[in-house]
């Protein structure tokens, strides 16, 4: 199922869910369709497999990837970390800025206004583009 999810194979993914053992995946196949910013496989795994696991990694990768639909569909189902005993993770922020997504930086900011530079992780401010290194000088003071 991972390697399906891994590759975009949606159909796949729901032919082995109907017709193969229902193994406990972990996160791999969330993460992977999060990774390959499949919205409507992740939405059908969390309708279909309501029971497994949700890691904080894959806010992670949806800002890190500049998913902005996928990281919206996640930040709207934080109850999903917390009913697992996790919560959003905070590396997502900085992640977001070392991919140079900028509207996925103001998103997670946005989401959680409490974070400040001292929470994120150190950065090379030599990769950024013009928008994110005036956003971080204006907002939270680095530079």
């Amino acid at each position: 199922m991972a390697n399906a999810a891994s590759r975009g194979h949606f159909p796949v993914v729901k032919w082995l869910h109907e017709n193969i053992a229902h193994e406990d995946f972990q996160t791999m196949v969330l993460d992977l369709a999060v990774f390959n910013g499949d919205l409507s496989l992740l939405k059908w795994l969390h309708t279909n497999r309501p029971n497994e696991r949700w890691s904080t990694f894959a806010v992670d990768i949806a800002a890190q990837c500049g998913h902005l639909h996928v990281l919206r569909w996640l930040l709207d189902h934080k109850q999903l970390y917390k009913h697992h005993g996790f919560s959003i993770h905070m590396r997502a922020l900085t992640l977001a800025i070392q991919g140079n997504h900028f509207d996925a930086v103001l998103l997670v900011h946005y989401e959680f206004q409490e974070w400040n530079s001292s929470s994120m992780m150190p950065m090379n401010n030599d990769s950024y583009n013009d928008h994110i290194k005036a956003w971080l000088q204006e907002e939270l003071g680095l530079f």
